[in-house]
């Protein structure tokens, strides 16, 4: 049997479709409140880059993290963060988590580290970036020196309360022998 004889001489085909609808979902508040967010959050001079996360609160308006990243390999990057608030009327409001910028080279010392600490002196809680951080990196912990309370948070994102930072700072320095202060 020769198939070349069988071979259809026309193809038809029929492709229905509809013009695209307009996005007036999530994705277009989410994109107008990263908008309204970085028209004022102050971004860090010497951050190369911010990444952002928004989350929609349950009251309607929207909470826009942003943060620095960098394509270098081998660093890590943390500090300079923030929150900005963008309520339902499309008023801003920014809150600064970390003030400072940091930029770490990891090296084979670094890269192996069994926990990491920074001190919060103008806040009494890990706040969500914090976690972020702890959960990204995969440090085992990351310590959080508050101004009046303490707290650690697993690579998993736990957060456990350490008790008031003069409780463990007493702590540390009886197990370490010095002042905690350095």
């Amino acid at each position: 049997m020769n198939l070349a004889s069988r071979r259809p001489t026309e193809l038809r085909l029929t492709i229905e479709s509809s013009p695209p609808s307009k996005e007036e979902g999530w994705l277009t508040w989410a994109a107008t409140a990263f908008r309204s967010a970085a028209s004022v959050f102050v971004f860090h001079q010497d951050a190369e880059a911010y990444n952002h996360v928004v989350v929609a609160e349950s009251d309607g308006s929207f909470s826009v993290y942003l943060f620095p990243a960098t394509s270098r390999k081998n660093v890590r990057v943390r500090g300079a963060d923030g929150v900005v608030q963008v309520g339902t009327d499309g008023q801003a409001t920014v809150q600064r988590y970390h003030r400072k910028y940091f930029a770490q080279e990891l090296t084979k010392t670094t890269a192996d580290v069994a926990a990491a600490a920074h001190n919060l002196p103008r806040v009494s809680a890990p706040n969500p970036l914090d976690v972020f951080y702890a959960i990204h990196f995969s440090s085992p912990e990351e310590y959080i020196i508050g101004r009046t309370w303490s707290f650690v948070i697993d690579g998993e994102g736990t957060i456990q309360s350490l008790g008031s930072t003069r409780e463990f700072k007493d702590r540390l320095e009886a197990r370490l022998g010095k002042s905690a202060e350095q």
